[in-house]
């Protein structure tokens, strides 16, 4: 029982000093050095940073309409960039009575035009009526 007890010794002593000599075998040129660097106080700016990712969205979003409708001819001066001949697009700032498109007015001419042949054509009847003498009923 000796002999065992002290062949176990001897195996752990050996197991210990191979362990030792790897671990220093291993980490031999990992040696790391310190150095700090010192530079005098200066007075200067502080700038600070935030970064962000995501979407920026509008406050407020407001669909506009129209109560007529046809072929748009163009749209109207963005009067933001009023130097830089860009037109209104989506999301750029408006004001009341600003022009926002200019639609295709022929068809609306066309109307125009038929509604006043009717009148010009009613006031011609009015006048005739006038002009003739009244017949009596029998």
């Amino acid at each position: 029982m000796k002999s065992l007890l002290r062949n176990l010794i001897v195996l752990l002593l050996i197991v210990g000093c191979v362990g030792a000599g790897g671990y220093w075998y291993l980490n031999r040129g990992a040696s790391t050095v310190v150095a700090y660097h010192t530079t005098p106080i200066q007075r200067g700016e502080l700038l600070a940073t935030i970064g962000a990712t995501g979407t920026l969205e509008p406050e407020e979003v407001i669909d506009v309409g129209a109560q007529v409708q046809g072929r748009i001819v163009s749209f109207g001066p963005d009067l933001a960039n009023v130097g830089k001949n860009k037109t209104i697009d989506y999301n750029t700032e408006v004001n009341q009575g600003d022009v926002l498109a200019r639609i295709d007015d022929v068809l609306y001419l066309a109307d125009l035009d038929t509604a006043q042949a009717t009148v010009n054509s009613a006031k011609a009847n009015v006048a005739k009526a006038k002009h003739q003498p009244r017949r009596s009923l029998p």
